[in-house]
């Protein structure tokens, strides 16, 4: 199926999503349905709206953590990335980053849990299930500038989310 990122590939069974992948070709169509139910999911991603992709995807094995930490993804607006630390923070546990990362680096469905937008607390690319390069090409669309410096590719600061600055905003609000 196409998106703003490229062909997402969907791998089905059962009727379900249980995993997705990435290439430069679509090898076959979408079936509409689900063309149609990700397309709007894609543009109002949101912690809200994710519920309605869950019966869709194959969740039966995910553990109630780990679906934590991808719905948070959620809440991550396209041109900002945040921190495995934060993301902790976020749920309650800020020595849980590397936890975090773990989980994160056996997400089954990158861009449907947008992955890419987590990078370490150095704000370094980091590594992506499908390498730094691909991560840096789905900021850019997104508008997060990265910088070039020592060998290495970073976020700048103002593109960062962090826990104490925005989410504990937005829990005041509501």
């Amino acid at each position: 199926m196409k998106t703003r990122w490229g062909n997402l590939l969907l791998k089905l069974e059962g009727g379900k999503i249980i995993s997705t992948g990435f290439q430069s070709e679509s090898v076959k169509q979408c079936p509409a349905n689900l063309e149609e139910l990700l397309s709007g999911y894609f543009e109002s991603m949101s912690p809200e709206t994710v519920t309605s992709i869950l019966p869709h995807l194959s969740i039966n094995q995910i553990q109630p953590f780990s679906l934590s930490v991808l719905r948070t993804l959620t809440e991550i607006p396209e041109g900002k990335v945040t921190t495995y630390k934060e993301i902790a923070r976020r749920l309650g546990d800020a020595n849980a980053a590397r936890t975090v990362g773990t989980i994160l680096s056996k997400n089954l469905w990158p861009l449907l849990f947008p992955c890419h937008r987590v990078v370490p607390s150095s704000y370094a690319i980091g590594k992506y299930i499908w390498g730094e390069n691909q991560k840096i090409l789905f900021l850019r669309k997104e508008g997060v500038t990265i910088e070039e410096e020592a060998g290495g590719h970073f976020v700048s600061p103002e593109y960062v989310l962090t826990y104490r600055d925005a989410w504990q905003a937005m829990d005041t609000l509501n």
